[in-house]
């Protein structure tokens, strides 16, 4: 970056406001707004240093080998398999009924035209009442049953999706932009819900009432068997033909949405810097590019859908002409019976259209199920113990190396450290040398591929996750202040059985030196901080995360890059007055830099 500030300097006049000094070195002329002149870069003392060979590759987002997509798709079921079995035999009863109506009134019309007593009819007038009335209540409960189940399979998606990028996230950040998170949260998950209820009931439907409609006219009608055979075959291949040419234009247009769904979340989110800075005709001309696109291949899939709906449709009236043709060829049925063979098919028609735009769904289907399950597939056995002790007083690394799945190289090769309550561990290196994946490790959401991570002796590959949540704490870069009060963005520090107390809390506040500001303020801790803390300064917001920090009760913080966008007098003093507010705690800390730290710690330099 500073490199290319330097390379734009000499084309273009350049304001930079910054107080990093490698940025106020590039300048000319330094504008101060308060007595703080440029600082010397706080040097690095001697500690124990452990460095890692730089064997790894840079991560960007987890790869991760496919697993058969019918695990996905069990996964994703499996918690309402017995909703979506009764909203599909609802489906199937609802599909017969409906069939069931229309031969029936075929036969209905034929009899009466032959004038019999009335007598003779009623039992059939009953019955299309009957199956009319059936149609319309078992078609009503089956959309209610399938509705609900795929209501209940994306509630439980998205909480999947929230666990896997809050799992993945130390690792990969680029999942946790807001582009991404509305994406893969929101997008993936209303995808799955919109197209699930359309592939489930109509391709089931079809197959079974198609299946059983053929067997009734060959009953009827034995000689038509080959002929009811050839026009299966040809409707199966029709469906599978459509999901073979629409494939290529189902990835086009997920690629398409995913896309459009990321630049209007970065318009909207850069509207302010991008009218001030002049982009914000480029960023709009992105998002209308994207939409036309979008457009194209939305009306190339309509067209071929609907080419495959008439070609269907074909085949049905060819079906029932050809029937006709057979039945007059044998005289095997009557006038009556020969109206429920002709008529019967035509109740596939709608059936056909429904399963022909779900085989044709179903790649799109499919790579929204794979790309879900990349985040929210676990690849490793979770343990189900207890931490032995806690506080936790000892972790230790033992020859640690991981390799994502799907990938040759190494993230992390080798590391071997132990670092106890009296000591500290600090973790460096450039941006991409695997900090952030080292993270992930320490907090159980990755498995090393080699050696062993332990706490206080204990593998923790037995331990449950629950227990490593609950005696290791994360304080991420930036940590998410809600829009809320001082107070309650405390008070999600622990469950609601163990509430802190307002004494608790401003003893954290004291320790982590803000509650004196706290004080000043109008309404103390029910002060509202503003969307993502916006009210407080950076010094101020970082401050208050390491409160919430405290509350949590764990022996083990993991603190990474805590004095990221602070100035360099406030990160000399937060770096100072961490050594007391964690003084009796473990501390692994994670920056891209040095730091000015006491001589008691452990160095890792990836």
């Amino acid at each position: 970056i500073i490199r290319a500030i330097r390379q734009l300097k000499r084309k273009t006049v350049v304001v930079i406001a910054s107080h990093d000094p490698s940025a106020q070195a590039l300048a000319d002329d330094i504008i101060a707004f308060d007595d703080t002149l440029p600082m010397q870069k706080p040097h690095a003392i001697d500690a124990p240093t452990t460095r890692i060979a730089k064997t790894h590759q840079t991560a960007t987002e987890a790869p991760s080998l496919r697993r058969p997509l019918y695990l996905s798709l069990r996964q994703l079921l499996s918690g309402s398999w017995k909703k979506y079995l009764s909203a599909s035999l609802l489906g199937v009863l609802a599909a017969v009924f409906a069939i069931s109506l229309t031969a029936l009134s075929g036969w209905l019309i034929v009899r009466a035209s032959e004038q019999p007593p009335v007598l003779y009819l009623m039992v059939a007038i009953v019955g299309v009442r009957f199956f009319g009335i059936g149609r319309a209540l078992l078609y009503y409960w089956s959309r209610l049953a399938i509705h609900d189940a795929v209501f209940s399979s994306a509630t439980a998606l998205r909480v999947r999706l929230w666990n896997g990028l809050a799992r993945k996230g130390p690792a990969f950040r680029a999942l946790l932009s807001a582009g991404n998170t509305m994406d893969r949260v929101v997008r993936d998950s209303d995808r799955v819900q919109e197209l699930l209820p359309r592939l489930l009931l109509p391709v089931v439907s079809f197959v079974i009432v198609s299946v059983c409609l053929g067997a009734t006219i060959v009953v009827l009608l034995p000689s038509a068997l080959l002929f009811t055979i050839v026009v299966q075959l040809l409707l199966s291949l029709a469906l599978i033909a459509s999901a073979i040419m629409i494939q290529r234009y189902s990835r086009q247009q997920f690629n398409a949405e995913s896309q459009l769904t990321v630049q209007l979340t970065r318009l909207i989110e850069n509207h302010v810097q991008a009218r001030a800075n002049g982009y914000l005709s480029a960023l709009q001309k992105e998002v209308i590019s994207a939409s036309n696109t979008l457009r194209q291949l939305a009306t190339r899939q309509a067209l071929l859908r609907g080419g495959f709906q008439g070609f269907s449709v074909c085949i049905i009236y060819a079906y029932a002409v050809g029937l006709l043709l057979i039945a007059a060829n044998s005289h095997e049925v009557l006038g009556p019976v020969l109206a429920v063979i002709l008529l019967a098919p035509l109740g596939l028609l709608p059936l056909l259209s429904d399963a022909v735009t779900a085989i044709q769904q179903w790649p799109l289907f499919t790579e929204v199920l794979r790309r879900t399950d990349r985040i929210t597939h676990i690849d490793f056995i979770e343990g189900d113990v207890e931490l032995k002790k806690t506080p936790v007083e000892m972790l230790a690394l033992n020859h640690i190396g991981y390799q994502y799945p799907g990938t040759q190289q190494k993230i992390l090769s080798d590391i071997t450290i132990s670092v106890d309550s009296n000591r500290w561990l600090l973790v460096t290196g450039p941006s991409g040398s695997g900090k952030s994946t080292l993270l992930a490790l320490l907090l159980k959401n990755i498995q090393p591929t080699e050696g062993i991570y332990t706490l206080d002796g204990q593998d923790s590959r037995e331990v449950a996750p629950a227990s490593i949540r609950e005696n290791i704490v994360w304080c991420p870069q930036e940590s998410h202040l809600f829009n809320s009060s001082i107070r309650a963005n405390l008070l999600i520090a622990r469950s609601r059985s163990d509430i802190p107390s307002d004494t608790e809390i401003n003893t954290v506040l004291d320790r982590v030196g803000l509650l004196p500001v706290v004080n000043q303020m109008e309404h103390g801790l029910d002060t509202n901080i503003g969307s993502e803390g916006h009210k407080l300064s950076g010094g101020q917001r970082q401050r208050l995360a390491l409160a919430r920090t405290l509350l949590t009760k764990a022996g083990v913080v993991l603190l990474d890059e805590p004095t990221a966008h602070l100035d360099e007098a406030a990160s000399v003093e937060i770096v100072r007055d961490l050594h007391d507010i964690f003084k009796k705690k473990l501390v692994v800390l994670v920056s891209h830099e040095d730091m000015q730290l006491t001589p008691n710690i452990a160095k890792v330099y990836l």
